[in-house]
């Protein structure tokens, strides 16, 4: 089975190097910041003080979240392992053809297997109209 890929032409090409220059600027600017913040001192003993105490209390509230959504992860795991179809569903992929519905009983024609012979209503639309023959 054979994918169709997506080709990037005309325009497209040139967005596509738009956006190509754009994260580059942007990945220089990061990098550059980056540089900058590292580069500067960590500040008196107060202010490191300080920052020790955020660190500690930074990390206490995301002991505490994580704790509170571990609670919430297991419930949802259990809740969607006790509800798993007994037969898997198949997904509907576009990519895949639907296989051949077989009805019960054959289904009547619409057309007449030879067009040279025309099918004859079996109910006239009109009463007062013939049916032709």
């Amino acid at each position: 089975m054979k994918l169709d890929l997506v080709q990037v032409s005309g325009d497209n090409l040139n967005y596509a190097y738009i956006v190509l220059g754009i994260s580059l600027v942007a990945l220089a600017i990061a990098y550059g910041l980056r540089a900058q913040v590292l580069a500067a001192g960590e500040g008196t003993d107060k202010m490191r003080e300080i920052a020790a105490a955020v660190q500690e209390g930074a990390a206490a509230y995301l002991t505490r979240q994580f704790k509170t959504l571990s609670y919430f992860v297991a419930i949802v795991f259990v809740l969607l392992f006790a509800l798993i179809p007994e037969k898997p569903l198949e997904p509907e992929n576009p990519l895949v053809p639907a296989p051949p519905s077989t009805p019960e009983k054959p289904l009547k024609p619409e057309m007449p297997l030879n067009p040279e012979i025309p099918l004859k209503p079996e109910i006239p639309l009109k009463p007062d109209v013939p049916t032709p023959e």
